[in-house]
């Protein structure tokens, strides 16, 4: 009964953890914060991955009740492997970016339109919600809007830009990469 219970609360536990991570990773904005907090955490994570290792050793000692119990009606044996895969995969490639942008990207190209057509002034540093991002600051540098969603480092800033040039080339961003499409995730170090 206490393992179950166990259970079920590490089970929040990593459904927040990837939440919030997925949150964090996914705005264009993945800088030193996330990266040390994922550092920090991965020594938990890797405690918990332990304790599985063990006890899913423990339980293929006994390799009829692993048949039977353990790999078929036990699903928790997956739970650890998979948020250390899912936490891994969201800090180091742009999936988590793409899908909050296919989510929302109808009410961020409507912004990008009202700023390209001068019904949002720029710069324009009044934080709101545009689609499921939370932008900061919006700038335009040629045909580029550029949108501040978080901080990244000690002084830098972070963000996203709709443009079908690099962002670099012409804008004060000192990297970018491309997203998908004509969507830039860009880092610019103050």
């Amino acid at each position: 009964m206490r393992q179950r219970l166990f259970f079920k609360l590490a089970l929040v536990v990593e459904a927040a953890w990837l939440g919030w991570f997925f949150y964090r990773t996914s705005d264009g904005a993945t800088g030193l914060e996330e990266t040390f907090f994922a550092l920090v955490a991965s020594a938990g994570v890797i405690v918990i991955g332990l304790s599985w290792l063990v006890s899913t050793i423990d339980e293929f000692r006994h390799w009829r009740r692993v048949l039977r119990f353990h790999l078929l009606q036990n699903p928790r044996w997956l739970a650890e492997p998979s948020v250390i895969l899912l936490s891994f995969v969201m800090l180091t490639t742009p999936y988590p970016f793409a899908l909050r942008m296919w989510a929302s990207e109808k009410a961020v190209l409507s912004y990008v339109q009202d700023v390209q057509s001068g019904r949002v002034t720029v710069p324009n540093c009044a934080a709101r919600w545009v689609g499921l991002f939370y932008v900061r600051c919006t700038e335009t540098v040629g045909t580029a809007v550029s949108m501040t969603t978080g901080d990244c480092g000690v002084l830098g800033q972070c963000g996203f830009a709709y443009s079908n040039l690099n962002p670099v080339d012409h804008a004060h961003i000192d990297a970018a990469t491309r997203a998908y499409g004509e969507w830039w995730t860009w880092y610019d170090d103050l």
